[in-house]
């Protein structure tokens, strides 16, 4: 009977075990041991399917952002109008960050790492413009949705305490949206 493959589940049991490493140590500090001890595999093995750290952050950050990128793919194939298109897409962004929150400070590492660091800034870069690039087709100008909904995301990883997320989150999205509503 041949064996299962289980490259697959091996390499989502990786970015598991990297998550809470970089999350709890820090990406600077966070070592490839960390993460293959925390994996309960060797570190050859980390090393079979992620050949460097910046490898397999970047596999974490495409991972991070995969929920972000469905949003955006159902906000421009999505049917209905652009406000309740909009609408879903913002629900859903708050929705993953809200759902991502044990990993609110490796996001807010990268964000800083993405100014210091040119492999972080390429991905983040990378996410951002997919995603200016999708509201701008339905929009025409996609910044100030933008700032608006990042904010709301950046406040909640610099002091989370201050408001419930999907709260004030969903709040900030309706706030927009009746601003380019006609009335």
């Amino acid at each position: 009977m041949p064996r299962p493959n289980v490259s697959e589940q091996r390499k989502q049991d990786i970015l598991q075990a990297a998550a809470m490493v970089f999350t709890r140590d820090g990406l600077a500090t966070a070592r490839m041991d960390d993460v293959a001890q925390a994996a309960g595999i060797s570190k050859g093995t980390v090393y079979l399917y992620y050949p460097s750290k910046e490898v397999l952050i970047e596999a974490l950050v495409a991972r991070l952002f995969m929920p972000l990128d469905v949003a955006l793919e159902a906000l421009l194939a999505g049917e209905g109008g652009a406000l309740v298109r909009l609408r879903g897409y913002g629900e859903a962004v708050i929705g993953a960050f809200a759902d991502a929150a044990p990993l609110h400070p490796l996001i807010l590492e990268l964000f800083a790492l993405a100014r210091r660091q040119s492999f972080a800034g390429q991905l983040m870069a990378g996410y951002f413009m997919r995603y200016r690039d999708g509201l701008s087709a339905l929009l025409g100008e996609a910044a100030s949705f933008m700032a608006t909904l990042e904010g709301v995301l950046l406040l909640v990883l610099v002091v989370p305490e201050l408001f419930d997320l999907r709260q004030a989150g969903g709040e900030t999205v309706e706030s927009w949206l009746r601003q380019v509503t006609p009335v």
